[in-house]
């Protein structure tokens, strides 16, 4: 909706709007406030919206707003090898390597995590899978962005 201002010792006001996009584009600049604009947010990020009011005597007073557009895509992860389906209990796996990509954040962090039958997570580090004992568990890659989407895929190893 439209934006006006007032001020009863010093007539008359006038309102603009500014709206800055979040790689720092203006796109609308000392805009006239009291007609309505459809804007497209084209990037996603945090805008920034300012009111202005000048009166008569050249005084000028303004409000700011901040509009946050989030990404709701999730960062997309790709192993580089082949996960071995079963391991020697006293053994250890080394597990391929695996990196993500994501359509607003450059570097996705990707973790590694493996789940127990009894359903306990544990890091794995340095791509290095020591079960502790025999059973079935689930390798984990799991990646999230700076907008806390996530994605994970799903080995099944079998320890013997």
């Amino acid at each position: 909706s439209a934006a006006v201002g007032s001020d009863i010792l010093s007539l008359p006001v006038t309102t603009t709007v500014r709206v800055i996009a979040p790689d720092g584009t203006v796109v609308l600049e000392e805009s006239p406030s009291d007609v309505s604009y459809r804007l497209t947010a084209s990037q996603y990020g945090s805008w920034s919206i300012e009111y202005t009011a000048t009166d008569a005597a050249g005084r000028r007073t303004s409000q700011s707003h901040e509009l946050y557009v989030m990404d709701h895509i999730a960062p997309v992860i790709q192993v580089d090898g082949t996960v071995p389906v079963t391991c020697q209990l006293g053994g250890s796996l080394t597990l391929p390597a695996a990196s993500a990509t994501d359509n607003t954040t450059q570097n996705v962090r990707v973790y590694v995590f493996s789940v127990g039958s009894d359903g306990a997570v544990r890091n794995v580090t340095d791509n290095i899978f020591t079960p502790t004992e025999a059973g079935v568990y689930t390798i984990r890659y799991f990646a999230v962005d700076d907008d806390y989407n996530y994605a994970a895929v799903d080995f099944v190893v079998t320890v013997q």
